[in-house]
């Protein structure tokens, strides 16, 4: 099996190991955690929006498990999100 195989499929697993181990709920609750701590502590609104950033956009993506389906359907559309786009467009450029 050639090495760049080998490498790719230890990658897959990790990133699926970290997909399942992590549900939406909790990776939210850790960025609005650490967001927060930036901005109320430090002062620092760029690295709090970049915390956030990742996690925006993991809302485009279609759910591929129960949980993230069930995350989806409560919070997808909301205006938090739709505050949130227009925050991200203006102050981080694609």
């Amino acid at each position: 099996m050639p090495k760049s195989s080998l490498l790719d499929q230890a990658i897959l697993v990790s990133e699926e190991l970290i997909r399942v181990a992590i549900t939406e709920f909790e990776a939210w609750h850790e960025a609005i955690d650490d967001s927060s701590r930036l901005f109320f502590n430090e002062g620092n609104i760029e690295a709090m929006l970049k915390t956030l950033y990742p996690l925006h956009l993991s809302l485009r993506k279609p759910p591929e498990t129960t949980l993230q389906t069930t995350f989806m359907q409560t919070y997808s559309g909301t205006h938090y999100q739709s505050a949130l786009s227009s925050v991200f467009v203006i102050l981080i450029p694609s």
